[in-house]
């Protein structure tokens, strides 16, 4: 009896370290997101002002692709995971295509001049895909640590928290593309700025600026806290979830994450 206390106590200990590890480093991972993509607006602001339409159209174009170079880098590594190799999800032809367009992304990468802004950005990307990796560790350590199910689910059952995973993961790419739409038009109200100094219109010019400017920075909140709720809601859904089965659904979240347009 003492013995199974002691398991039972140690399991609950177990538990709950690994829950609080997933809310810690989920925290983590939302700082993150916020932090590059407020580290961008901030870098593309200085330059717009000044109407430097190029170097606005390079910091776009590097942090673009930075982020995919990260993306692919966690997904092979992942794919790669014990996890991943033992549930044989994936097959051969899968994962030479990531790890060839991951070979063609660092050598784009390695032949690529480094600049200042653009080091800030491939810093500020790598720590999110760094904090996302970590994600994935602290959510499969709880879910080995938690109990089985007496009875599991599978993937393509329509249960409400997969309706509600679907839903938010829309809600999210919807998101996307209102952060990246929004990005574009601060730069051109900047740029007209630029262009028109101490004059009425100017005013009115800057107002419309500083408005997008707001808006901007609200749609990267709601952005990043959306991605939270939907990790969340990820969560839940993978604890009904059969073992193997699992591990296909987080591939399909991350295959659709890689492969989602930016624009």
């Amino acid at each position: 009896m003492t013995l199974l206390v002691s398991v039972t106590f140690l399991l609950l200990n177990c538990l709950l370290s690994c829950s609080a590890d997933f809310n810690a480093t989920l925290k983590q991972y939302r700082d993150a997101n916020f932090d590059s993509q407020a580290t961008l607006f901030a870098l593309i602001e200085s330059r717009a002002q000044y109407n430097e339409t190029n170097v606005i159209e390079h910091l776009l174009g590097e942090n673009q692709r930075l982020d995919r170079l990260y993306q692919l880098k966690w997904i092979n590594e992942l794919i790669s995971s014990p996890v991943f190799q033992a549930n044989e999800v994936i097959n051969a032809d899968t994962k030479k295509r990531y790890a060839d367009e991951y070979e063609k992304e660092k050598r784009l990468h390695e032949s690529t001049p480094l600049d200042v802004e653009t080091g800030i950005l491939q810093e500020k990307l790598e720590k999110k895909w760094k904090v996302r990796a970590k994600l994935n560790a602290a959510e499969d350590a709880y879910l080995k640590s938690s109990k089985s199910l007496a009875k599991c689910v599978k993937k393509e059952e329509n249960t409400p928290e997969k309706v509600n995973l679907a839903s938010g993961e829309k809600q999210i790419r919807e998101l996307k593309k209102a952060v990246n739409t929004q990005l574009y038009v601060i730069v051109e109200a900047f740029k007209q700025l630029s262009l028109i100094r101490n004059n009425a219109k100017s005013t009115l010019l800057k107002a419309k600026a500083q408005t997008a400017s707001a808006k901007y920075t609200n749609e990267i909140d709601a952005l990043v806290n959306k991605v939270v709720e939907v990790e969340r809601q990820r969560f839940q859904y993978l604890q009904l979830l059969c073992p193997d089965e699992r591990v296909k659904v987080v591939i399909d979240s991350l295959i659709a994450e890689v492969y989602t347009p930016t624009k």
